[in-house]
């Protein structure tokens, strides 16, 4: 079996044994990629696409213009030198494309504009497999202070990346911001990145950092940095690789200097900062998720319950992330909020004890606007189970009773249903339990 065969062979092995192959792979390819580079990857990628079962699509972006350079549909042919001449035909808009850009007496620096590639393929939810062919290190003509090369040395320029400042902004004010884009913009978007050139990331430290930048950047947009490799032929292997750790970082909340890092050989870090607000990094660290929620009626009815409460929060472990929600009525300026979170019971139990009641008696409360809180809350810190604790000595309102017209039991059962367990502490006698959807544990103080 010759070479060409046996690469065909692993590839088959490898995209079958892991279920059908990715529908929906995008290629962003730099058109400054050096002869050598280009015909590397084009022979392994068109050997990768034989072994694509039929009906996948493939979409060729140019990784600087992003101008579409073609679109093409594995054909459902069984036979090999069959869906190679199909495929061949419906490769030449590519095949073209890689020519005159060898051509192209520009720099081969093998750049891409990532930041731009990943802004278009979020707002056309081209979710999928993104194989990316080009340098991690970024250069834009029009945005050269963001330049990863760029810190005059000693001798030479010395390679740069940005500090995670970047992308607590806008992307108005930064290419890398992505302040108020939505988490989930990259959702099920696979990145895999071959890197062409040994050299750009030929230093152990630098490369370290490019790829804890780059994985910050993709991973902050709800995506996911699966592949970064030299070898052309691991990338295509990997495309559909279930198992395949992902890799991930997380931001340094002491970065708050807008500017791009360097490393000299001796190990002396240079900064050259830009002048752009800083960046509050602090606000895109996402926040702990709670492993345990309780909610506490503080109204005035549960005066003398209230210290009993704090003592029994008090005597819960300290190895739970706790967060902690008082609630009164409507007529209160915060009717229910988060009043405080850690994992360290004693310390919030202390606070809760100078809480100030509200006016209140044993009559219904808003119990149903804490759990809408507890809800969205939960959504937000991503949290897929927890245990939820209620203490209260009155029932929730009805629907037509609340300000928002929030149904306790829908709250109830999308809870429930999402996977958290709830009890309800009844913290008097007279509390009756009727209100209490099944599902929810009771229990009496």
């Amino acid at each position: 079996m010759n070479k060409h065969h046996l690469i065909l062979f692993t590839l088959i092995l490898l995209l079958n044994s892991q279920g059908q192959a990715a529908t929906n792979l995008t290629v962003g390819i730099s058109p400054r990629l050096s002869k050598e580079s280009m015909a590397s990857w084009f022979k392994t990628h068109t050997t990768a696409l034989k072994a694509m079962p039929g009906g996948a699509n493939v979409r060729y972006i140019d990784g600087v213009d992003l101008r579409v350079i073609c679109d093409l549909r594995i054909p459902e042919v069984q036979n090999e030198r069959g869906k190679e001449k199909v495929l061949g035909r419906a490769l030449a808009p590519l095949t073209a494309w890689l020519k005159q850009s060898i051509m192209n007496p520009s720099s081969k620096d093998a750049r891409i504009d990532l930041p731009n590639l990943l802004d278009e393929l979020g707002r056309t939810k081209s979710q999928g497999n993104l194989m990316l062919v080009g340098s991690p290190v970024y250069y834009n003509d029009v945005e050269s202070d963001f330049a990863f090369i760029g810190v005059d040395g000693p001798n030479a320029a010395i390679p740069t990346y940005p500090s995670d400042a970047h992308l607590a902004l806008t992307r108005e004010q930064s290419p890398f911001g992505i302040r108020n884009r939505p988490s989930d913009f990259l959702a099920s978007t696979h990145v895999h990145w071959w890197v062409p050139k040994a050299s750009d990331v030929s230093r152990g430290d630098y490369r370290q950092n490019l790829v804890r930048f780059w994985t910050l950047f993709i991973s902050s947009q709800g995506g996911v940095l699966k592949n970064f490799s030299v070898s052309c032929l691991s990338v295509h292997e990997n495309l559909n690789n279930k198992h395949l750790v992902n890799y991930s970082a997380k931001l340094d909340p002491d970065q708050t200097d807008v500017a791009m890092i360097g490393t000299t050989r001796t190990g002396k870090r240079i900064f050259k900062k830009i002048e752009i607000t800083q960046g509050d990094v602090q606000s895109m660290i996402p926040p702990e998720p709670f492993t345990q929620v309780i909610a506490i009626d503080r109204t005035g009815s549960m005066a003398k319950m209230f210290p009993k409460v704090a003592s029994r929060i008090s005597m819960l472990p300290s190895s739970e992330w706790y967060g902690f929600y008082v609630y009164g009525d409507y007529h209160d300026p915060k009717p229910a909020f988060l009043f405080d979170e850690g994992d360290d019971p004693s310390v919030i139990a202390k606070a809760l004890r100078s809480v100030e009641l509200s006016n209140g008696n044993d009559r219904p409360e808003c119990l149903e606007a804490a759990l809408h809180e507890i809800q969205e809350e939960l959504r937000r810190r991503k949290v897929e189970k927890t245990n939820i604790t209620i203490f209260t000595d009155a029932p929730p309102h009805e629907p037509h009773e609340s300000p928002e017209a929030y149904d306790y039991r829908a709250l109830f059962r999308k809870l429930l249903m999402a996977g958290h367990s709830i009890t309800v502490v009844r913290c008097s006698p007279s509390l009756e339990t009727e209100w209490i959807p099944s599902g929810v544990t009771i229990e009496s103080f």
